[in-house]
């Protein structure tokens, strides 16, 4: 039997003992990145290539983990600029 897919191993380099992982690890930013822009592109490059390898997928547990995915990097930005 195939194992479960980890979108977060799997797609973003995230092992299990790491995970959950914090906003700027998700997005691969250094800690405590200050610049909005940087933040910004970051986060959308991340979801592009969440969009991308969910796509490719059709499995229906696969769909559940990369919805949980989508989510939160789409609140990594906000949670990591309501900091400042």
């Amino acid at each position: 039997m195939n194992k479960p897919l980890d979108p977060y191993e799997q797609w973003l380099g995230i092992s299990p003992e790491q995970q959950p992982p914090h906003h700027y690890w998700m997005l691969g930013l250094k800690v405590f990145e200050e610049d909005q822009d940087i933040i910004q592109q970051i986060a959308e490059d991340v979801k592009s290539w969440i969009q991308i390898m969910s796509d490719l997928v059709v499995h229906f547990q696969t769909t559940i983990n990369a919805d949980r995915l989508r989510v939160n990097v789409r609140s990594s930005p906000n949670s990591i600029l309501s900091q400042k």
